[in-house]
């Protein structure tokens, strides 16, 4: 949860500062993933965010609008696809997957070959959502404009 942690990081720096300087700003970045997480938080907490700058590459604003960019589904996300089957979906998170509903075969197959294909056939299913739309509503900060 990113709060708990800019408010951790905020907290821990404020307790080390000596009384006669002034308190540390905090800055974050993200990238991907990453970039998504943290404009998302920016955007909930707008003025409350805690920060005193960001920066974010490569984060989507609209995680839906993706769905209409076949070019990208058999490109990039192609690429993107096969590091995430190799690199993260180890034997043990496909045993929690299959537990929690996730047709492990089906993901692992060359069926699942996009990041949207594994966002819907893995990552809704896994964390329960209700299709990847619902998924998609929860991630994106520009679902409501």
């Amino acid at each position: 949860d990113l709060r708990k942690l800019v408010l951790f990081a905020q907290e821990a720096s404020s307790s080390v500062v000596a009384h006669d300087v002034s308190k540390p700003l905090i800055f974050a970045a993200g990238y991907s993933m990453g970039a998504i997480i943290l404009a998302n938080y920016c955007g909930v907490f707008g003025d409350d965010v805690k920060l005193h700058g960001a920066i974010h590459f490569s984060g989507l604003h609209d995680a839906a609008a993706n769905l209409k960019f076949k070019y990208s589904a058999a490109t990039w996300q192609a690429y993107l696809a096969y590091g995430l089957k190799t690199n993260f979906l180890s034997p043990r998170a496909l045993i929690e997957a299959a537990r929690r509903g996730v047709d492990v075969s089906r993901v692992m197959s060359s069926q699942c070959s996009s990041v949207v294909d594994i966002d819907q056939d893995f990552v809704s299913v896994y964390h329960g959502y209700n299709g990847i739309l619902d998924y998609y509503r929860d991630l994106r900060l520009a679902y409501d404009d």
